[in-house]
């Protein structure tokens, strides 16, 4: 289990320019599951290579996919969902959190969408499914599969709120999720956008843009997005792509509006200043994974692990959302990373990580010049405009109380001589105080 956290912290940290990771993390907070409650990591690399496969494919075959899933089954107790005593977890959640969504409580048992006899009747529809207990090596293998004798054949009647569908029973459980599943996906609102569609678009809303939903967003990006979705069969490739070429997205009253999240914040650092990871061996390599999974779990996102089913508090707790994310010790932990990897080094078990401000200043339009450098370092690393007074402040940190040519004189004796230790540190100190303050700053922690 340490492995696969490690592998996929990862492949988090050397992606490629791509949406694949930032999705990845996304469907594992929405179909959620939890490595340890799982405690097989073959099940939930399956469940992770599942929806990876298909960050971009459709939302209804990933939900047929996912019920079936070995590390589903076991985390949602559909193991466990037998025709002498039906288990209504996963049938509830796949309601409640994965699809249509719960609604305001209108009536005893009734939660607008649907009720508990639907609960009840989603249960029935489940029973039987069990996970293999051996797994070939095939990438794509199913993890699940129905065991007929534990199957409820009897028919399954659903409330008013699904048209009193009724769903005959037999001895085929794959066409029975199916039809349950065209049922749940074909509910439509009031004003007829689909149900399924706009609870989705309203989570890609909150992961990519922000956690607060107005009214103009709800008319003008999610009834769109949910438009798309439902209208192209419920592909997502099509919503996404208009919400992320949106003038919307790009509006700078959405930018910087979000405090990133653990993962969000220690991968952006090391990408973001192109930190070497480099190890003599594969252990050390992990090791090195490992120890920032760990730190991002320590400063409360720990990947795979989400506290529960609903996944992360940060996407979905009113009022607080994302400010779940600061608090007096994980503050700490992120100006403790930053000030260690930007000084000494951040050691860990398989090596030390550490910022070469030098290289990193190298790549800006011209490092001989101190404004250049504040004005494209903030920038480049700040996703809101500092104040005047805040470059003037960032300034004063690179050259105290020093005129301009004081920098431009001491980067030119340093390049003349990069291989002599006083003139390497003469410029190295004074970037290592400006970046570390930099990284402190609130601007920092904002996405």
């Amino acid at each position: 289990m340490t492995s696969l956290k490690a592998w996929w912290f990862g492949l988090i940290l050397n992606q490629s320019l791509s949406i694949r990771e930032k999705l990845t993390l996304f469907w594992t907070d929405h179909f959620v599951t939890q490595i340890s409650t799982v405690n097989d990591p073959r099940y939930s690399y399956r469940y992770n290579a599942l929806l990876r496969h298909n960050v971009l494919g459709n939302f209804k075959d990933m939900a047929n996919a996912i019920t079936q899933d070995g590390a589903m089954l076991i985390y949602l107790n559909g193991t466990n969902n037998v025709k002498t005593g039906p288990d209504e977890n996963y049938g509830r959640e796949l309601q409640e959190l994965f699809t249509i969504g719960k609604g305001p409580l209108i009536a005893p048992g009734n939660y607008t969408n649907y009720t508990e006899a639907d609960v009840q009747a989603a249960a029935h529809v489940l029973t039987g499914w069990r996970k293999y207990q051996n797994l070939d090596g095939t990438l794509g293998a199913q993890t699940g599969y129905l065991d007929p004798t534990r199957h409820d054949t009897t028919n399954k009647v659903f409330s008013a709120d699904y048209n009193n569908t009724i769903i005959v029973g037999g001895t085929d459980g794959q066409a029975e999720l199916t039809a349950m599943l065209t049922m749940i996906f074909s509910q439509t609102d009031p004003d007829g956008v689909n149900k399924v569609a706009r609870f989705i678009s309203r989570k890609f809303y909150r992961w990519f843009v922000y956690y607060l939903i107005d009214a103009n967003a709800e008319a003008n990006v999610i009834t769109p997005m949910a438009n798309l979705i439902s209208s192209n069969n419920f592909n997502v490739v099509p919503a996404l792509s208009a919400l992320l070429k949106s003038a919307h997205f790009f509006d700078p009253v959405n930018m910087g509006c979000y405090i990133k999240s653990p993962i969000d914040f220690i991968a952006g650092l090391i990408r973001q200043f192109n930190v070497p990871i480099t190890s003599a061996n594969v252990t050390n390599q992990y090791a090195t994974w490992y120890a920032l999974e760990y730190l991002g779990a320590t400063m409360d996102q720990d990947i795979g692990e989400q506290p529960n089913v609903a996944g992360w508090q940060a996407y979905y707790q009113n009022p607080e959302y994302n400010e779940l994310w600061i608090n007096s010790d994980t503050v700490t932990k992120r100006r403790n990373f930053s000030d260690a990897i930007i000084g000494s080094g951040y050691n860990t078990s398989g090596g030390k990580l550490q910022i070469d401000p030098i290289a990193f200043v190298k790549t800006l339009s011209d490092p001989t010049d101190p404004n250049v450098i504040v004005n494209e370092s903030a920038q480049f690393l700040f996703a809101v405009t500092p104040t005047a007074a805040q470059i003037a402040f960032l300034k004063d940190t690179l050259l105290p109380g020093l005129p301009d040519y004081e920098w431009t004189t001491e980067w030119a004796t340093y390049l003349a001589d990069p291989t002599n230790a006083a003139k390497l540190s003469a410029v190295k100190n004074k970037l290592v105080a400006l970046y570390a303050l930099m990284m402190e700053m609130p601007e920092y922690q904002l996405s």
